[in-house]
């Protein structure tokens, strides 16, 4: 009698509390299981999917590349440069030529592109994508206004190719590419407003036959030099190398 008042004691004292801490610790990994299911599968669905964004970007690209090589192969057999959108836009053979660079290149970059590596997703195949087409309307452009749009749509979105990560060193380079960027946006619009003011015309050859007939001014030097200056700043040559 006395051995089963002993035994039902020790079991109200330590076996609730061994109970507790087996519960607790079957609890903390289930959690664990959890958490690592959840995150593992998320990885998983993040990498298939961007591989299935990388292989239609690069569909669409080559896609794009042969319709460039097939139907507007005419300026090969000297047909003449054509302008299309109010003639912001001009396709001759200089033009056709630096979109199919552009375009081979944006392939050859998106096959190069490791969709399993950090900070690579879906977000950034579609910015890549985006850039590419601003760098199509960039070599075709006819225009002072289109030309500012093509630069500015192309370094908004290297800003944020280049902050994407969210680490320490890629806000900081982010940051400065952005204020760097702007400053030169600042003076390629000034630039560009000078000239129209010294010319009245923003059309490319409109500007060409104006300063043909005309002798050049010193407010259309003015302007055309803070348009070369802007363009240093956006390919980082001297002064705009820092």
């Amino acid at each position: 009698m006395w051995f089963q008042i002993v035994w039902l004691s020790s079991f109200n004292t330590a076996a609730p509390s061994l109970w507790l801490k087996s519960l607790g610790s079957w609890q903390s990994i289930d959690q664990f299981r959890r958490f690592w299911y959840y995150h593992a599968s998320r990885k998983f669905d993040n990498q298939f999917a961007g591989t299935i964004v990388k292989g239609n970007l690069l569909a669409l690209l080559l896609f794009t590349l042969v319709a460039e090589l097939v139907g507007n192969s005419s300026v090969l057999v000297g047909i003449g440069a054509t302008d299309y959108f109010s003639s912001m836009l001009n396709h001759s053979m200089l033009t056709y030529c630096m979109k199919l660079a552009v375009l081979f290149f944006a392939v050859v970059t998106v096959s190069f592109i490791d969709e399993y590596e950090p900070g690579i997703s879906t977000s950034t195949m579609g910015l890549v994508a985006a850039v590419t087409f601003f760098a199509l309307i960039l070599v075709s452009s006819n225009h002072l206004i289109m030309l500012y749009v093509a630069l500015e749509g192309i370094s908004l979105l290297a800003f944020v190719l280049a902050a994407y990560t969210k680490t320490a060193t890629s806000v900081e380079s982010g940051v400065k590419y952005f204020f760097q960027r702007s400053f030169a946006s600042v003076i390629l619009l000034l630039g560009i407003a000078t000239v129209f003011i010294g010319t009245q015309e923003f059309n490319f050859i409109a500007i060409r036959f104006e300063l043909l007939d005309e002798p050049i001014t010193q407010l259309t030097a003015a302007g055309f030099f803070l348009v070369t200056i802007a363009f240093l700043f956006k390919v980082s040559a001297f002064p705009g190398h820092f």
